[in-house]
């Protein structure tokens, strides 16, 4: 593993990278994880993921913060890229076919490894505020791993989209009023060790 530590984007206060922290405590700062690129660009080559025992975007794992025994995975990553040969353009346009991921979703690749490291840290629930996509996908790994999630809705999220929560186990708690209401009313929820993984942005979904 390359990753160091984990550094507010603002004040530069660094945090180890077991910590349950999502923002800085000092400053209330984003934090982004911290890497050895100089290591990293000695020891892990293009070479190393013809080798990897992994498939999908965990072929990356040596340069992911995650400890290899607590990944979980969907088998999220590598979906297809398909050339539009029909629209008119100076340069050949791709398309990127992300509804082929587990959740239908490009944000499953954020949701693997922010799950993976709540496994490890060992913590009792996640949870997030969402109005969608990205509460399927963190509620699909969570019970993937085993861990009781919880999501934060507005009351005037699709239906199809509160479903697929429901269909996974995520315990569904509705808020009147906007995102901003739920993010207030998820920060207040006392539950023991939760990993509020999508408050304010969380460093290893990135």
């Amino acid at each position: 593993m390359f990753a160091l530590d984990h550094k507010c984007v603002n004040c530069g206060e660094r945090y180890p990278l077991k910590t349950e922290s999502v923002v800085c405590t000092r400053c209330e700062g984003l934090l982004e994880v911290e890497y050895d690129y100089v290591a990293m660009r000695e020891g892990f080559t293009k070479a190393d993921l013809t080798k990897s025992r992994h498939r999908g975007l965990w072929r990356y794992a040596e340069a992911l913060p995650v400890e290899e025994k607590s990944i979980v995975t969907l088998g999220e990553g590598f979906t297809p890229l398909v050339t539009c040969e029909r629209l008119e353009s100076p340069t050949p346009l791709l398309a990127k076919l992300d509804y082929v991921a587990p959740t239908s979703s490009f944000k499953d690749r954020g949701s693997t490894v922010a799950v993976s490291k709540a496994k490890e840290l060992g913590v009792g629930a996640v949870a997030i505020d969402s109005t969608g996509n990205a509460a399927a996908s963190v509620s699909a790994y969570a019970a993937r791993a085993g861990i009781p999630c919880y999501v934060f809705i507005p009351s005037y999220t699709e239906r199809e989209k509160v479903v697929q929560v429901l269909a996974t186990g995520g315990t569904v708690i509705e808020v009147k009023g906007t995102r901003q209401d739920c993010h207030n009313v998820e920060g207040g929820v006392p539950e023991v060790r939760m990993v509020l993984l999508w408050l304010y942005g969380q460093p290893l979904r990135h």
